[in-house]
């Protein structure tokens, strides 16, 4: 892992970030997707950090990892419930409102598509997803477990009529059920 220090913050590059870019590269991704999935991806991550100086916490470390990129806050200060959530379904929100006004103003294209489908991903309730911090936060419940059952289920579908329909990478695709069978199967052996 590559690591830098930046004003007291760990910047981090893990191979598997790289792994990911040059398989995208490799399986015929175009320039423009990736830098769209990019793109959506540093968005996201602002949309957190964004409301983390909002509400004080500090930022300790910014990994660059084969999922996207990972923030780590500063833990010397505990804060409400409903801001934790903010803070958490916040990349989602900036990913869910730049597709909305990107549709809006240049129609469906990749870009659209990338803030899309990592919005929705990332509020799946499983892995290190926004999703399932947003879940252990409220407490595991059994409508909890439900609802992740219904969100699984359903990005699932929305992504197997996208790929149906050409919209979506073959390698995007098969990265999306690579990352859910193994999220997954981390939570049962956690059980």
């Amino acid at each position: 892992m590559f690591e830098v220090r930046v004003r007291g913050v760990k910047l981090r590059a893990a191979f598997s970030f790289f792994a990911a870019v040059a398989l995208m590269i490799l399986t015929g991704s175009r320039q423009g997707e990736l830098a769209a999935a990019l793109t959506a991806c540093v968005l996201h991550e602002l949309g957190h950090l964004f409301f983390m100086m909002l509400f004080g916490k500090g930022l300790k470390s910014l990994t660059f990892y084969g999922g996207g990129i990972k923030i780590t806050a500063v833990e010397d200060r505990i804060l409400p419930v409903g801001a934790e959530l903010v803070i958490l379904l916040a990349g989602c929100g900036v990913n869910f409102l730049t597709a909305g006004l990107w549709r809006a103003l240049n129609g469906a294209d990749s870009f659209f598509r990338a803030s899309l489908a990592l919005g929705a991903f990332n509020l799946m309730p499983f892995g290190r997803s926004d999703g399932s911090a947003a879940a252990k936060l409220l407490g595991a419940s059994r409508s909890l477990i439900l609802l992740r059952c219904i969100f699984i289920l359903s990005v699932s579908a929305a992504v197997a009529v996208m790929s149906l329909g050409g919209e979506l990478h073959w390698g995007l695709i098969c990265a999306f059920f690579f990352i859910c069978i193994g999220s997954l199967t981390e939570e049962i052996r956690e059980r």
